[in-house]
């Protein structure tokens, strides 16, 4: 085997796995199982399938922490406005996407 590929063909870093069955974990069979169940194809043939969501959502105490990043903002685009112009045009742009 020349080049490249036989190189990499005959490295004992990437093992043959041809024909070998791949053990299947909880969350590949409920991965498997939300596709199958949910998934469509639009005009253009792409598939499309709902986000799935943990049961446990809990975000934890991150409110105090977003709140302060947001008034920085703010504060940023209170002081600057050729910012400002920036920020809102491509929030603009973003929401004219959905």
């Amino acid at each position: 085997m020349d080049g490249w590929s036989g190189r990499v063909k005959t490295s004992p870093n990437f093992p043959d796995v041809h024909g070998q069955d791949i053990p299947s974990k909880d969350e590949d069979e409920l991965c498997e199982s939300i596709f199958v169940n949910s998934h469509i194809r639009n005009a253009d043939g792409r598939y499309i399938l709902k986000l799935p969501f943990r049961d446990d959502s809990s975000i934890g105490d991150s409110k105090e922490g977003a709140l302060k990043r947001f008034y920085s903002l703010e504060r940023k685009l209170h002081s600057n406005n050729q910012l400002k112009e920036q920020y809102t045009e491509f929030m603009e742009e973003y929401q004219n996407l959905a």
